[in-house]
């Protein structure tokens, strides 16, 4: 399949954004904690690391300082409201 060049770029984005998400999700499961970071001078960060790949964005994963604790769940009849 021959594809324009533009439509080539649009789903390597995207493809490269679904990959930080899901590494996001199992850094997480991993007990790590991560931020993406998709504001980003992608020449400067193409020097730094010597390649003629475009980034997309950096992920930071590391171990968190403390983990929080989810919420609890609210009541599905506490979110419901008659009118």
């Amino acid at each position: 399949m021959n594809f324009p060049a533009e439509i080539l770029k649009k789903f390597s984005i995207q493809d490269a954004t679904l990959a930080a998400a899901y590494s996001q999700l199992a850094a997480h499961a991993l007990g790590l904690s991560s931020i993406w970071i998709g504001m980003i001078d992608e020449k400067r960060i193409m020097n730094v690391l010597n390649t003629k790949h475009v980034p997309s964005s950096i992920l930071c994963i590391g171990y968190p300082q403390k983990i929080l604790q989810p919420k609890p769940k609210r009541s599905l009849l506490n979110l419901i409201h008659e009118a």
